[in-house]
């Protein structure tokens, strides 16, 4: 049996990530806006998030990425997360999970690794967000909202 070179194995191991969809509602309480920041280096539009740290859950991960990125500190995520899984150019696996979040709170203050935010509309975030994988995500968080808003359209859960 052959076996690879311990550095090979660990190069193997999923690099794990976790972040936030970010919502608030408009200035009106008419419509959901979300939160999209610009990657200083690359230049692509996202969500926040980052590098699962040791001994931290995805949740945890997924909370400190967002006070860190855009300086709004949430108190509670909502399920089910979404899941993203990619092979990065250096043929490691990359595991993303997105929990998605609402926030009152329309201030951002951004970390050094971004140099743009923008609250957008769902059209918006369509056109704005850099890889499809991230609009299949939207789109799914977006049918995941519009099955609440049928479980709850006799009362006012979720209002402004």
């Amino acid at each position: 049996m052959l076996s690879r070179p311990l550095r090979d194995r660990a190069q193997l191991r999923p690099e794990v990530a976790a972040g936030v969809i970010l919502r608030r509602w408009d200035s009106d309480c008419q419509a959901w806006l979300w939160l999209l920041l610009r990657n200083r280096r690359r230049g692509d539009w996202g969500m926040p998030k980052g590098h699962q740290e040791a001994a931290e859950d995805l949740r945890e991960c997924a909370l400190r990425e967002c006070a860190e990125e855009t300086g709004i500190a949430l108190l509670a995520l909502e399920d089910p997360p979404f899941e993203l899984v990619y092979t990065l150019p250096s043929g490691r696996p990359k595991r993303v999970v997105y929990f998605p979040a609402e926030t009152a709170q329309d201030n951002v203050t951004l970390s050094p690794e971004h140099n743009q935010f923008a609250w957008l509309d769902q059209r918006g975030v369509r056109k704005r967000l850099s890889h499809e994988t991230l609009i299949r995500i939207f789109n799914a968080h977006l049918a995941q909202l519009a099955q609440l808003a049928q479980l709850h359209a006799a009362d006012s859960l979720g209002a402004c």
